[in-house]
């Protein structure tokens, strides 16, 4: 440790380490694995601090899985939840256009974000935050998407993939969503 000065702090895992020039790091041991160490860069009190420390508490090291430029937006909550109100009222709007039931809260899609390691469910991407170049839809934004296409934007029938994905996807299941990709790449070589 630094200067050897090195103390735990109120969250399980969590090691506080005084550096040269009085920086302060953070690092929080994976759960189940204590001898894995996650660097991140929130401290404790700021809003986004939460949201990096289950991340690190479940093995995700945002500094190594997530590009530059995402993790920026990544370590700003406002843009986390600016993407997540953006995606429920994408949704809203479908579930609308379709007659389906809605029932998910920017809050339950930040959860859902957590739990999935900010990576798409279907394909394993990374989410990407912000805008897309030319001002497009950026196709590796976080969608709401059902797992069963019959049913509902209801707890348990939805997961976040990217947009591309979920414009693949569309009204069929993972089954042709597969069986298109595996056509692709057998085409391709």
């Amino acid at each position: 440790m630094a200067n050897g000065k090195s103390e735990k702090i109120e969250f399980p895992g969590l090691i506080v380490e005084n550096l040269r020039g009085g920086r302060v790091r953070y690092r929080v041991r994976e759960k189940g694995n204590p001898s894995n160490r996650v660097v991140i860069f929130s401290e404790p009190g700021s809003p986004e601090f939460i949201l990096h420390y289950e991340l690190a508490r479940s093995g995700v090291n945002i500094a190594q899985s997530t590009p530059r430029t995402a993790r920026k937006y990544l370590y700003n909550t406002k843009v986390v939840g600016e993407a997540a109100k953006l995606a429920v009222a994408r949704a809203r709007k479908r579930a609308t256009r379709k007659n389906v039931l809605f029932q998910m809260t920017e809050e339950m899609v930040i959860e859902l974000l957590r739990q999935q390691r900010c990576r798409c469910a279907l394909t394993g991407m990374t989410f990407a935050f912000g805008a897309h170049e030319g001002g497009l839809r950026n196709p590796r934004a976080m969608s709401l998407d059902r797992i069963i296409p019959v049913g509902g934007y209801v707890p348990g029938n939805v997961r976040l993939i990217t947009t591309m994905a979920n414009v693949a996807r569309s009204d069929w299941g993972d089954d042709e969503f597969f069986e298109m990709c595996r056509a692709a790449m057998e085409r391709k070589s």
